[in-house]
């Protein structure tokens, strides 16, 4: 257990500090939500970022797709993330637990489902699939 304030933290936070853009396959997440949602027929996009962090990959994506109407929303637990994430214009943000609960919404909702980073840190992850697959459209 690392105790706030105390050794550890301040040594794995001076490790990380400035590296934040450097998170694993954000570019990649980007470059390919991008790609799929330009070739949409439709001029409304809905995104879902599972493990929503800030908000930053929606936002990448959304600046990237600037001729279109994109709604944003994203799945995140920790606090100071979805207070962050919520202060950030247009991200809907579900507070829940994403290995027992339902995704509040509808069957084929979203044209995009993101999960960068978060999958190998859950145990149930046919629950999380089978969400994944029901809130996607077809061809998602």
């Amino acid at each position: 257990m690392i105790r706030r304030g105390g050794f550890a933290e301040k040594l794995f936070f001076k490790l990380k500090y400035r590296t934040e853009h450097l998170n694993y396959g954000r570019e990649i997440v980007t470059h390919w939500a991008i790609e799929y949602a330009s070739g949409l027929n439709s001029n409304d996009i809905k995104l879902l970022d599972i493990g929503l962090g800030t908000g930053t990959d929606l936002l990448n994506i959304k600046s990237n797709l600037s001729d279109r109407n994109v709604h944003m929303f994203g799945i995140e637990t920790y606090g100071p993330n979805v207070e962050k994430a919520r202060q950030k214009n247009g991200i809907t943000v579900f507070s829940m637990n994403i290995e027992t609960e339902s995704i509040p919404v509808g069957d084929e909702y979203f044209d995009v489902v993101v999960a960068n980073q978060i999958i190998e840190h859950t145990k149930e992850i046919f629950w999380i699939f089978g969400e994944m697959h029901r809130v996607l459209k077809v061809g998602g």
